[in-house]
């Protein structure tokens, strides 16, 4: 079915981004949010910040921290499979992989965890005229 091997390929995905976890710290993703608010905004920025969120919950297992991991740290590096020096057009693949990424742990995006991501993303649209660019932890 081609289901199955839509499932197949997407595994296959899955861990090859897991790879890219060496490349996740908090302070590397603090940075690229702040590079990534004044370029691409809500469509980029609101994915990711879930993914963090998801990431720093105690209920999330460890497994799919370690895919998180994965897709952030492709997201903070620059040189990827269509560098992000290419602008907008540069943030597509890093898109792309947070949004498969963030499908497959949406059940975890609880109503609290979308609070935090809208919040901090309210906090951050002002970024271009504040270099206040903290991550809200509570």
């Amino acid at each position: 079915s081609t289901q199955g091997v839509s499932s197949a390929a997407s595994d296959v995905y899955k861990r090859q981004i897991k790879r890219y976890g060496k490349h996740f710290s908090e302070l590397g993703l603090k940075e690229k949010v702040r590079e990534v608010a004044r370029l691409a905004g809500e469509q980029i920025l609101l994915p990711v910040l879930r993914l963090w969120y998801v990431f720093r919950a105690d209920s999330t297992p460890a497994v799919r921290k370690a895919y998180i991991a994965g897709a952030l740290g492709y997201f903070i590096l620059p040189v990827d499979l269509i560098p992000d020096a290419l602008g907008l057009f540069g943030f597509s693949d890093d898109l792309g992989v947070v949004l498969m990424i963030t499908k497959w742990v949406s059940e975890l995006i609880t109503p609290e965890i979308e609070a935090q991501a809208q919040a901090t993303y309210r906090k951050l649209t002002p970024c271009l005229r504040s270099a206040d660019t903290r991550l809200v932890t509570k």
